[in-house]
């Protein structure tokens, strides 16, 4: 009895993030704050990638975007495994789950210039187009063919709503 009491108090240890905002904001406020240097976050989206134990929360830390990707372990709670933030306007990470490999789009679109960006891997011989959300901070997760695998190195164009290609980070 003593075990599975350890047990179950090592795995709460171990996945401690309910799945609500509250609780992932402070989670995210201990994690990007473990250097000891103050940063502020705000929540923007939290999904769940495909019907996988992987979730990704996109947030402001500070002014810059970023994204945490957390898994979920047996206790239905949450562990954050990576985090990612920059300067750029628009960035990416590939993801790899269960269901495969996903490419996560994030960035800042203060004015809403950017309508479209066209994605292309350099490690596959794929493309594609996504739409992006209106508001100053965006995702877009796209699920990428079963052929392809992780690592993927991709280039990205931006494009406003008249398809003029943008130049990012002027």
């Amino acid at each position: 009895v003593i075990l599975i009491g350890i047990g179950v108090i090592s795995l709460y240890a171990q996945y401690p993030i309910k799945t609500d905002a509250v609780d992932i904001k402070e989670h995210l406020e201990d994690w990007e704050n473990r250097f000891d240097t103050p940063h502020t976050v705000e929540v923007k989206s939290f999904k769940q990638l495909g019907e996988t134990g992987t979730y990704l929360a996109s947030y402001k830390l500070d002014e810059s975007p970023a994204m945490a990707v957390l898994e979920k372990g047996i206790n239905n709670r949450l562990k954050i495994v990576s985090s990612g933030s920059g300067t750029s306007m628009v960035q990416y990470e590939d993801v790899t789950t269960d269901d495969g490999v996903y490419v996560v789009l994030y960035g800042v679109n203060l004015s809403e210039k950017i309508s479209m960006i066209e994605v292309d891997l350099q490690t596959a011989d794929y493309s594609y187009l996504v739409d992006v959300p209106k508001g100053d901070y965006f995702t877009v997760v796209n699920l990428l063919p079963a052929t392809i695998k992780s690592p993927v190195t991709i280039s990205f164009m931006a494009y406003d709503k008249n398809g003029k290609e943008l130049i990012l980070d002027e």
